[in-house]
């Protein structure tokens, strides 16, 4: 399928859904989506005419009578892991850590094949940046596993958590 055939509108609402739906696991609502891309709540018809522009273009499905009803065509959800974001990690000075969910994300299981003692974190601080981590960026992290030079990982140090690149010192 080919975006541009859309229209910038058309474009906003496909991104939102997708962000919606990998940021949280599921599709958002018709009042999530106005609000989400600045139509405000009393603009529900028009969501609801790009939705149907979507779908008659093949973007989407729509189940009738839902309130989550949408469905990305080019996602297979039984592809996704759900994978919970348990907190914040600090790339910088470590910060304490986090034992409450506050979200979930959808990860492709291309790249997560299997979500047992995995978890999600969201970075607060700049430290990580030369390495592609941003503030905001969510990390996810395999628990337990070996760690080899050079690798980036998240650190338990003192009770509080961390994320920084291994660098082994020759003794």
């Amino acid at each position: 399928m080919n975006t541009r055939e859309l229209t910038g509108r058309q474009k906003e609402v496909l991104r939102f859904i997708e962000n919606f739906l990998f940021t949280r696991g599921f599709p958002p609502t018709l009042r999530e989506i106005a609000e989400g891309i600045g139509l405000g709540i009393k603009n529900i018809a028009s969501v609801q005419k790009h939705l149907k522009s979507l779908e008659k273009k093949g973007y989407i499905k729509r189940i009738p009578r839902k309130t989550r009803g949408i469905e990305l065509r080019s996602l297979k959800l039984s592809n996704l892991n759900i994978i919970p974001i348990i907190g914040k990690v600090q790339a910088g000075l470590p910060i304490p850590a986090f034992e409450d969910v506050e979200g979930t994300i959808a990860v492709d299981s291309l790249f997560v094949r299997n979500a047992d003692g995995t978890i999600a974190l969201r970075v607060k601080g700049e430290s990580m940046k030369n390495a592609g981590i941003l503030p905001g960026d969510v990390v996810i992290v395999k628990l337990n596993e070996q760690i080899n030079d050079n690798d980036i990982v998240v650190a338990f140090v003192d009770g509080e958590i961390t994320i920084k690149r291994i660098k082994r010192k020759k003794i």
